[in-house]
């Protein structure tokens, strides 16, 4: 689940508070959408986005592939099985399952994104130091950057006086 939040620097006149308050929660709802949902998360299950955050790596990804042990690492065996290294996905299930549910709920002051597809990503081996339903959470500054620009962008447009 993510929760993205503004805070809002000025107060907003009594008069115009109802009419804010529905261009707020209108303007979350399509930045989840549109901004989060269908153009950052699908970020989430490539190897830039991985370096970028920072994710844990994994058994063999920091291997060559003529090395010995690669064929037997995570990786290696993800690889010829699959045909990836993707992080955060062995089959694709979890990438299916991300595409196709997603709840957004919005209100005035941000936006959740539940992925209640993803719950496999919680499962973690007791010896292990990936946690991946973490990592999946990660928001890089960039990304804070540009759904914050998206959020205004969208809010003007929205909220006419």
């Amino acid at each position: 689940m993510f929760r993205i939040e503004v805070k809002s620097k000025k107060p907003v006149a009594r008069a115009l508070a109802k009419e804010y308050r529905a261009a707020s929660t209108k303007t979350w709802g399509e930045v989840g959408r549109e901004d989060f949902h269908k153009s950052k998360m699908p970020n989430r299950f490539t190897p830039e986005h991985a370096k970028k955050a920072g994710y844990t790596p994994r058994q063999g990804e920091r291997m060559t592939r003529q090395n010995k042990l690669y064929p037997r690492s995570y990786t290696g065996r993800k690889e010829r099985k699959f045909g990836h290294r993707n992080p955060l996905e062995y089959s694709g299930e979890s990438k299916r399952n991300a595409k196709a549910t997603a709840v957004i709920v919005s209100d005035s002051s941000g936006v959740r994104v539940k992925y209640p597809g993803l719950r496999k990503l919680n499962l973690r081996h007791a010896n292990s130091n990936i946690n991946m339903a973490e990592e999946f959470r990660i928001i890089t500054p960039r990304e804070n950057r540009e759904l914050g620009e998206a959020y205004d962008t969208r809010f003007t447009r929205n909220f006419t006086t």
